[in-house]
């Protein structure tokens, strides 16, 4: 009996009775085995993918770690495939981490194969170092190709890659003494030329599918971020726009010397400052969709104070409940309550005086969401709006407005309280609003 020699892949002790004798299906199915944890390996590549990228430095380097110790696993633990004969699959991992992840996996991928073929020493040993930088060497060689003529690895080019590192595999054969070469070719050279492809094919196309992939995800993050840069400074060319017409209709209101008309252009400035704040916050924030609401209002109320100089006398409340808004929700709301609150600035406390019963003159904007409900509520403890007064027809610019947005833009319903104050209550649905409760 021959002593047992190692070949690359191959560890070979020639049977005494049939030394020719060929594989049978068990070697199929152990290659299937192999071939499984192989798989299982290229979905922790997946995983350092997309952890650590391809192209940095720990990517490389954790991926050259992976594949080398596949190769060294196989080698450790081989598939026997019959008495004397047994498999591994290194020049596939090897190869391939060559083939995807480039010169510097490659090298060590295949230094951790060599130490441990070296230490296994044999007969064989030479071969075995030989197969391993011939793997890792054309490996290299079609990611190089690939790198200077950017195409996508297909099945075809995986079976022609897989045939090349194989072929070679199968050549080195020659460096054992010439009747091991012949009697372990004539034992391997079908399943190796024939699984060992198909193997290479299979892990092969995982990877690569892998990679397109991710390809794919990273062109959407690129285009995502475009859009996102795009639509800033849509947000923020509107904003300016906005605030130029501000700046034209403040500078006529200043020419103007009819009071009422420079009231009119007033409360003009301050609905368009309403639809000015919404962009604005946009634009600053990572959002650019929608607005915290409560916030919004915030700002409203803070300039119309500023506007009516009411901060000492007049208290304004908001009460809102942690929701987020689209455009075409929050802007009508906005306005809503920018006429309102105008309008009880201006109208609900003529001597600077509470309704009587109250101590401070006080303003409450409040919102509530419920079974998909909005419902917005702007009241006063001010005189109210006197009993000949038909708020839902009159002609007046500001409540025409309120009108038009709650019931038509919103489609909601609007109520007047006129207890303690005037009480104006919005009520309406959002179908299609994306997220509540967002904030």
């Amino acid at each position: 009996m021959l002593k047992e020699k190692f070949a690359d892949g191959i560890r070979l002790d020639p049977h005494p009775h049939n030394p020719y004798r060929i594989c049978t299906p068990m070697m199929f199915i152990d290659i299937f085995y192999n071939c499984t944890m192989l798989i299982a390996l290229s979905v922790v590549s997946r995983f350092i993918n997309q952890r650590w990228g391809k192209q940095t430095s720990a990517g490389v380097i954790l991926q050259g770690l992976l594949f080398g110790g596949a190769a060294v696993v196989g080698m450790i633990r081989p598939t026997v495939l019959s008495p004397g004969l047994i498999f591994d699959g290194r020049s596939i991992m090897i190869s391939l981490c060559g083939l995807f992840f480039g010169p510097a996996a490659a090298i060590l991928a295949c230094s951790m194969a060599i130490v441990c073929r070296i230490f296994q020493g044999g007969i064989g040993a030479l071969m075995g170092v030989l197969v391993i930088l011939s793997s890792g060497g054309i490996g290299v060689a079609f990611h190089q190709h690939r790198k200077d003529h950017t195409y996508i690895i297909s099945s075809s080019r995986l079976l022609v890659f897989g045939l090349a590192v194989h072929a070679a595999m199968l050549l080195l054969m020659f460096t054992l003494p010439l009747d091991l070469a012949i009697l372990s070719l004539r034992r391997v050279a079908i399943p190796v030329i024939i699984v060992y492809p198909l193997a290479t094919v299979v892990i092969g196309k995982i990877l690569s599918d892998q990679e397109i992939h991710d390809q794919y995800v990273k062109r959407l993050h690129d285009s995502l971020a475009e859009k996102e840069i795009l639509l800033r400074e849509i947000h923020h060319r509107v904003k300016n726009n906005l605030a130029a017409i501000i700046g034209l209709i403040e500078l006529h209101q200043a020419s103007v010397a009819d009071i009422q008309t420079q009231s009119h252009l007033s409360e003009l400035s301050s609905c368009i400052r309403s639809m000015t704040l919404v962009h604005e916050m946009l634009y600053a924030s990572g959002d650019l969709s929608r607005v915290r609401f409560s916030e919004y209002i915030q700002k409203i109320l803070d300039h119309l104070r500023m506007t009516f100089g009411s901060s000492a006398t007049i208290v304004t409340d908001v009460d809102i409940s942690p929701v987020v808004m689209t455009l075409d929700t929050a802007i009508p709301c906005g306005m809503i309550v920018t006429e309102l609150v105008t309008n009880a600035f201006k109208y609900a406390f003529p001597e600077k005086r509470p309704r009587s019963g109250n101590d401070v003159c006080r303003i409450q904007v409040s919102l509530r969401y419920e079974s998909n409900t909005y419902i917005l509520t702007v009241s006063d403890n001010g005189v109210g709006i006197p009993p000949s007064v038909d708020w839902r027809s009159t002609p007046t610019l500001g409540l025409l407005l309120v009108r038009m947005l709650g019931q038509h833009q919103l489609g909601g319903k609007i109520a007047l309280d006129p207890d303690n104050g005037a009480q104006f209550t919005v009520t309406f649905s959002v179908q299609h609003q994306e997220n509540i409760h967002g904030q």
